[in-house]
């Protein structure tokens, strides 16, 4: 009796870290999908960033194109090169083929508001879903992406 419960003592642990979704690594194309997503949505390279999204998502893609007016694009071609992000799993579905992300992008354009122009951003986290289809991790866009107001840090919570 001792030792069953001494095998299971050794083996629960093991078992609760190998189910949690939040730190398994989907796999190198959900990597790839979220970094190819965040390095050209956040660079303003928005028709290839269409290629990392679903289907659905292309309309609020082609929305945030439309915004961008000459004067930003003129700030664009200047940004300093120290574009940076992180990204956690903040949940995800135990089948694999849904996951939220907490993605923490640093030094970044942002245009946040009509007929104002827009501004480098110093750090926001945007919140972004993905889904798997077939073998491929796609972003699902409902909308723009939009800051996490809960997870900025207090500096730029002033600003805005």
């Amino acid at each position: 009796m001792k030792k069953l419960l001494a095998l299971c003592a050794l083996l629960l642990p093991t078992l609760l870290v190998g189910c949690d979704v939040r730190k398994v690594a989907f796999s190198p194309e959900f990597d790839g999908c979220v970094d190819s997503f965040a390095v050209n949505f956040f660079n303003w390279r928005l028709d290839h960033a269409v290629r990392f999204c679903t289907p659905e998502s292309e309309k609020w893609l082609k929305f945030a194109a439309s915004q961008v007016q000459r004067n930003d694009i003129e700030q664009m071609k200047n940004l300093p090169d120290n574009f940076a992000y992180t990204y956690s799993i903040r949940q995800g579905d135990p089948k694999g083929s849904a996951a939220e992300v907490a993605l923490n992008v640093e030094n970044f354009f942002v245009l946040d508001s009509i007929g104002k122009p827009g501004r480098v951003k110093n750090n926001a986290t945007y919140i972004l879903q993905l889904v798997k289809q077939g073998k491929t991790w796609k972003v699902k866009l409902n909308g723009l992406p939009r800051m996490d107001k809960n997870q900025q840090p207090e500096s730029d919570k002033a600003e805005q």
